[in-house]
């Protein structure tokens, strides 16, 4: 694997360092710079961190920065002492500090620290960091010049600030950060300068005049984003153990796409396990760590929505986008900006059936059946919100607690007659179908209830579903040639070469099967992963999620169409012998469009 090109040892400093050790801890030094060639940077850091010397501290914080543990390592490189490093040794250690000081987002300090490198002597060392220097300062977004402008001390740094924004903001803006800048310059100094600012920013005209070509904004070479993983570690005998292994491979395939399609840059993952069961104490240590140790630009999960409601808040309040593969809560993103479910909702569910139902299948008057208190009767009441609010008419809506009646649900399907003589004497209103999401633990028997009912009042009348139908194992007798749609999730068509192609990268890699998990995750981390590398800045990401161009992957397309919950759900049929099979065109997975 190829180190990113801030963890290479200079050859020169490398020559340096082995002839400047003692003889009495020189193989100590060769023993644990091995471990760092290798990659093993967390023995390396603990045999650097016995060794005295500051060319020990140097390559202890390298290896604490190459492990993701960027706090540590700054503390330890800006413990190198000047007076006491061969200067070499000292650049090295505060150019390395410049990387941690990026990752922390601590971008004044790495500005002014790669500013004052690239005046070194060290001819390699000055042009690394004045790259470094020039790439930050084409990366920053407005908001982020504003806090590096107020933290800085360097007119240079100032300066440069301002200037690398124009072209890259409005002229509105510009002319604001030019006036700024002059502010902030004592009465008489750098008159030519802010001259220069003023003059560009002048007006409209003259500002994209002089502007325009200005490249857009970009990730630092090396730059490394590491993406929180949230995931419970389950025994291998589990039953769930393959969804969270399954889950995680996906991550490491996706990563491994973006990292070899984005070679400046580098993406990692930081594992945390969340149990399984996600208490208040867990929750608070988890994403506490994301946000203060692992400083994560996005994390991928939980697993479920009982552990992703309690996230959600931390989220929000550390600025950190969450995206659920798996959680399909109705309230889990309620008024969050900062959380992303992939896995449609219920009420998704229902306001995509309604969809299909009026414009693909022509319907204009149902029934909509459901028991309260589960998640079909989310999906119900957005069934019929949408289906309305198109044109249509919901002629009966039952949302009972269904257990207490002990499941006879005959008072309600004697309305789906089709008699016509019943429904005249009884002044029945006709319907065109029923929508009856069924789900929990009596949704297999609600399904085949209500078709026996059906089967004998009103044969032919089509039934609609939510994913529940799909599974429901229900006996030839019951559907017969009646037509029953539902939607999904998540489908997998093994004959796209996009799927064979994963999945025999996967055996190579893993040495076997993908299960559907490991799609599932592979799309969600692909679609943060693609976002990311169209944004290059992690500040723009939440933004971008929701606004993204739609992901048709390999278990599921993702398209938030600007929300915060994917859009997209796919529709089935199930055949007489109850086999789900694909609507021609389901892939849409927007009756809309």
């Amino acid at each position: 694997m190829r180190l990113p090109h801030s963890l290479r040892p200079l050859a020169l400093l490398l020559l340096a360092l082995l002839l400047g050790v003692p003889q009495l801890r020189a193989q100590d030094f060769d023993r644990a710079l091995n471990l760092y060639q290798q990659q093993q940077y967390q023995e390396a850091a603990a045999h650097f961190g016995e060794l005295p010397g500051e060319r020990a501290r140097l390559f202890a914080g390298k290896s604490w920065f190459a492990l993701g543990r960027y706090l540590r390592a700054k503390a330890v490189l800006e413990a190198v002492d000047s007076a006491e490093a061969d200067p070499d040794v000292y650049r090295e250690a505060r150019y390395t500090a410049g990387l941690a000081y990026l990752q922390l987002e601590d971008f004044a300090g790495a500005l002014e620290t790669w500013q004052t490198l690239a005046q070194a002597s060290n001819a390699e060392l000055a042009s690394d960091a004045e790259q470094r220097y020039s790439e930050l300062l084409g990366y920053l977004t407005v908001n982020q010049r504003r806090e590096a402008f107020r933290r800085t001390t360097s007119p240079q740094v100032r300066f440069d600030l301002v200037r690398t924004a124009l072209g890259r903001v409005p002229w509105s803006t510009a002319r604001v950060l030019a006036q700024t800048y002059a502010a902030s310059v004592p009465e008489g100094e750098e008159g030519d300068r802010i001259g220069r600012l003023l003059d560009t920013t002048a007006d409209s005209l003259t500002y994209h005049t002089r502007t325009s070509g200005t490249p857009p904004l970009r990730a630092p070479e090396g730059m490394v984003f590491d993406i929180g993983v949230a995931l419970p570690l389950f025994p291998s005998d589990d039953s769930a153990f393959g969804v969270s292994q399954g889950l995680y491979y996906g991550y490491l395939m996706a990563v491994d796409d973006y990292n070899r399609q984005n070679p400046r840059v580098r993406a990692v993952l930081r594992h945390r396990n969340t149990g399984t069961r996600a208490s208040a104490d867990s929750v608070d240590r988890i994403m506490t760590d994301f946000a203060w140790q692992v400083n994560a630009e996005a994390i991928l999960g939980p697993l479920f929505s009982e552990a992703a409601a309690p996230m959600a808040s931390y989220a929000e309040s550390y600025g950190i986008p969450l995206l659920a593969p798996l959680a399909n809560s109705d309230s889990l993103n309620f008024d969050n900006p900062y959380v992303f479910q992939s896995n449609p909702t219920y009420a998704t569910h229902g306001q995509q059936m309604a969809r299909f139902a009026h414009q693909q299948l022509g319907l204009d008057t149902l029934a909509v059946m459901a028991e309260s208190g589960t998640s079909g009767e989310n999906a119900a009441y957005a069934f019929r919100e949408e289906f309305e609010r198109m044109g249509g008419k919901v002629s009966y809506f039952f949302s009972e607690n269904l257990e207490a009646t002990g499941y006879e649900i005959t008072e309600y399907t004697r309305y789906f007659t089709a008699d016509s003589a019943v429904i005249d004497s009884l002044h029945f209103h006709p319907v065109e179908a029923v929508y009856a999401p069924f789900t929990g633990q009596a949704s297999g028997t609600l399904m085949e209830l209500l078709m026996i009912d059906l089967n004998a009042m009103n044969p032919g009348i089509p039934v609609l579903g939510s994913p529940e139908w799909g599974t429901s194992d229900l006996p030839e007798s019951r559907v017969g040639n009646r037509p029953v749609y539902f939607t999904e999730s998540f489908y997998t068509d093994a004959q796209r070469t996009q799927v064979q192609e994963f999945d025999q990268r996967f055996r190579e890699r893993f040495e076997r099967d993908p299960n559907r998990f490991a799609r599932i995750g592979y799309d969600a981390a692909t679609y943060l992963l693609r976002t990311l590398g169209r944004v290059q800045n992690p500040a723009l990401l939440k933004e971008e999620l929701s606004l993204g161009p739609a992901l048709p992957g390999l278990a599921n397309t993702i398209r938030f169409k600007g929300g915060h919950v994917n859009s997209h759900v796919y529709f089935m049929r199930l055949g007489s012998g109850g086999e789900a099979i694909t609507m021609q065109g389901s892939g849409s997975g927007d009756a809309s469009n």
